[in-house]
C-alpha cells in the first residue's frame, strides 16, 4: 500500500534547509548538535524524564523554543541524535516554525501517514537525515564504502546515526536500482519498503510502501522467489529471486535489501549462493530478475 510521501522539489528544500543549519555551524563529521543548539539564540536545550516519549519542540517565550530530549536514552545515542536532528528540522523549516509559534497548522495539508505520522513528521525525519549525514560528505563515503549491509554499517559508524537511519538514506542517495524492506519483530506494523528513485522506476512502486502481509525468513531455501518469501509483496517484486539471505538486527527487526545496491564501482557475482546469518553479522543480499 503506498504511503504519503515527499515531492522531490520538497526533499530538495529540505536538503538545502539542513545543509544550510550544518554549514552554519562549521560543517563537521559527525554533525555536533548539541553546539547548533547554543548557538541559535532561539533555542533552548532540556532533558526531562518523558516517560515513553522521545523528545519534543514547544514555544518558549515570544519568538524562542524549547527543545526537551529523554533523559532516560544516552545523550549521545544515535536516537537521542536522530530525535535532537528532527526536532531542528521543526525550528528550521518555516512552515513548521509558524505553525508552532501561532498554533495554526502549516500551509500544506496535514494528513495521515505511514506508522502513525503526519506528513510534517515525514519531513522533519527527511530534514533530520540530511542534517545528520550531509550530502555533501555523505555521498563520497557511500560511494567508497562496500556493497549492502556491510557498508552501511561502515557510513552508520561514521556519521554516528543508527543502522536503520544510514540504510534508509544509502538507498534514498544511491543512483542505483535498490530497496529496503524492514519488518518490525513483533509484527506490530506492515513491513516497510523505502525504494531509490531508480528502483520505482523500473519496479513501477512508489518510494515508500507498506507490504500487506508478514515477512518471515524461508528455511534454507535457495534461489527461491521473493513472492515466495514475503507475503503480500507487489506483483513487479515477486518475480524476484533471492540469491542471500536478510539479516536480524539485534533490536529483532528484519531487514532485506532488494536489488543491486552496487554502492561502489563492483557489484559482487550472481551466482553467490544463500548463506546463514552468523551472530547477527551483516550480510550481502542481491537479487536477480527471474523475467
Amino acid at each position: 500500500m503506498p504511503l504519503p510521501e515527499l515531492l522531490p522539489e520538497r526533499r530538495a528544500e529540505l536538503r538545502r534547509l539542513a545543509n544550510q543549519l550544518w554549514r552554519r555551524h562549521g560543517g563537521r563529521i559527525p554533525v555536533a548538535l548539541e553546539e547548533i543548539v547554543d548557538q541559535e539564540e532561539e533555542l533552548d536545550l532540556v532533558y526531562a524524564d518523558l516517560g515513553e516519549a522521545l523528545g519534543y519542540i514547544r514555544p518558549d517565550g515570544e519568538d524562542g523554543f524549547l527543545i526537551a530530549l529523554n533523559e532516560r536514552q544516552p545523550p549521545d545515542s544515535t536516537r537521542n541524535r536522530f530525535t535532537l536532528a528532527h526536532e531542528l528540522g521543526h525550528f528550521a523549516i518555516l512552515d513548521h516554525a509558524y505553525a508552532l509559534l501561532t498554533g495554526k497548522v502549516p500551509a500544506y495539508e496535514l494528513r495521515p501517514a505511514g506508522f502513525g505520522e503526519a506528513l510534517a513528521e515525514l519531513e522533519a525525519n527527511s530534514f533530520a537525515a540530511a542534517l545528520l549525514m550531509p550530502e555533501d560528505c555523505f555521498l563520497p563515503e557511500l560511494h567508497c564504502s562496500p556493497e549492502g549491509f556491510v557498508g552501511i554499517q561502515d557510513v552508520a559508524t561514521i556519521f554516528n546515526v543508527s543502522f536503520h537511519a544510514a540504510a534508509i538514506r544509502c538507498v534514498e542517495a544511491t543512483d542505483y536500482s535498490c530497496a529496503l524492506m524492514v519488518s518490525a519483530p513483533d509484527h506490530s506494523q506492515p513491513p516497510r519498503l523505502t525504494a531509490s528513485d531508480a528502483f520505482t522506476r523500473e519496479y513501477d512502486v512508489s518510494r515508500q510502501t507498506q507490504i500487506r502481509g508478514d515477512v518471515s525468513p524461508a528455511s534454507g531455501c535457495s534461489l527461491i522467489r521473493l513472492g515466495d518469501w514475503f507475503d503480500g509483496l507487489p506483483p513487479a517484486l515477486s518475480r524476484l529471486r533471492l540469491v542471500q539471505q536478510t539479516i536480524r538486527r539485534r533490536s529483532g527487526s528484519l531487514f532485506t535489501l532488494l536489488g543491486n545496491p552496487k554502492w561502489g564501482d563492483h557489484s559482487y557475482p550472481r551466482n553467490i549462493r544463500p548463506r546463514r546469518y552468523r551472530k547477527q553479522q551483516p550480510l550481502i543480499l542481491t537479487v536477480e530478475d527471474l523475467t
